[in-house]
């Protein structure tokens, strides 16, 4: 993943920041150094870029992404995780190493018990 100067990135606040939680802005790459990189709506922020998230001394609030697809995606995945360990009466959630993919092929089987037989 190479970003550049004037990239559109999507930033998701996921804790309370300058942006309210669950926000998602479309915003543009402003610098891009060897560690860090800083983006238009995060001004007094910077950003890792091996991990995509605000540095911080505490705890990081806002995670970047490439596409509002990665954010859709990751949004069905913990959906999809819910639901199945609703489902399942279960306590935990192995469902954490399994991909989107799996999971949806999952939901299906569950969706759809009786084409099974």
């Amino acid at each position: 993943m190479k970003l550049q100067v004037g990239q559109t990135v999507y930033v998701e606040c996921f804790e309370r920041s300058y942006m309210a939680k669950g926000e998602v802005k479309e915003t543009k790459v402003t610098k891009v150094g060897k560690k860090y990189f800083e983006v238009e709506c995060a001004k007094y922020s910077k950003f890792y870029l091996d991990r995509m998230f605000n540095v911080s001394d505490y705890s990081p609030c806002m995670y970047v992404y490439l596409s509002m697809q990665e954010i859709e995606d990751k949004k069905e995945k913990q959906e999809l995780k819910e639901l199945i360990w609703g489902k399942s009466g279960c306590g935990g959630s192995p469902t954490n190493k399994l991909s989107l993919a799996q999971l949806r092929e999952i939901k299906k089987i569950i969706d759809n018990p009786s084409e099974e037989k």
